[in-house]
């Protein structure tokens, strides 16, 4: 997640801002000189479906070269907290993985879609396929991501499969994309997962396009309706106008 602050908040009577990203984090203070973060880039892998790794960071430095009185960190929170958080007050900016559902206290907006794909053991039947329907793997077991984390996710794919009259036979979930990679790796079943996921995975699995007609993989920057600050504000339309307007 991404913390911002503003350095020179105190002396302009400014109340101090973080944000956070798709899984970053940090209590907001309430006045006074914010605390040092210990590890500026404490991120795991799973970082926001990896749109951490493709714009956001360049979006970052774009910011900073133009505030340099603002800092930032990386933190990794659940899309499920961070609506928490952000409902609550103590975040101000999240990117997080669509769709949430339900809370109209958040502004939400798309920055990021791509393709879902059929994650295979490199050693699959299917992993010479380029195209595969899901109809091919209603007898397989599947490894899912953990519905507490991000529910609107995981009924988005699991949505996926019902349509194409699948009951899943789920041999185990977990709460990170990367995990679940290496659980497919394991050959504890197969995943959906975005395309993007896969493409920066060193382990043995193959994506294969999914044939079905199928949503696309979301992600959204987020903010509360209610709790927003100018700086939050300035950085969340100079976000959009990077990963938006200009794609």
């Amino acid at each position: 997640m991404c913390r911002l602050r503003k350095s020179t908040s105190e002396a302009r009577g400014d109340r101090p801002t973080q944000f956070f990203c798709s899984g970053c984090t940090t209590d907001r203070i309430g006045g006074g000189t914010p605390p040092e973060c210990n590890r500026p880039y404490d991120a795991p892998m799973a970082l926001c479906t990896l749109i951490l790794i493709t714009r956001v960071p360049n979006v970052i430095r774009l910011f900073r070269e133009l505030n340099p009185d603002i800092q930032f960190s990386l933190r990794n929170i659940l899309t499920a907290d961070q609506i928490r958080m952000l409902e609550g007050g103590s975040l101000d900016i999240g990117f997080l993985r669509l769709p949430i559902g339900g809370h109209s206290q958040l502004e939400v907006v798309t920055v990021h879609r791509e393709p879902f794909v059929l994650v295979v053991p490199s050693r699959h039947k299917l992993a010479k396929r380029k195209r595969v329907r899901l109809s091919e793997v209603a007898s397989q077991d599947f490894v899912m991501y953990e519905r507490t984390h991000a529910p609107g996710f995981h009924d988005l794919v699991f949505g996926m499969l019902r349509n194409a009259g699948i009951v899943p036979h789920v041999s185990q979930t977990a709460g990170e994309m990367p995990t679940l990679i290496s659980l497919v790796d394991a050959g504890m079943g197969l995943s959906i997962l975005p395309a993007s996921a896969v493409r920066h995975s060193v382990a043995s699995v193959v994506a294969c396009e999914i044939a079905d007609a199928i949503p696309m993989s979301e992600i959204g920057i987020a903010v509360s309706k209610d709790n927003r600050t100018a700086v939050v504000d300035t950085f969340r339309s100079f976000a959009l106008n990077k990963l938006v307007r200009r794609k």
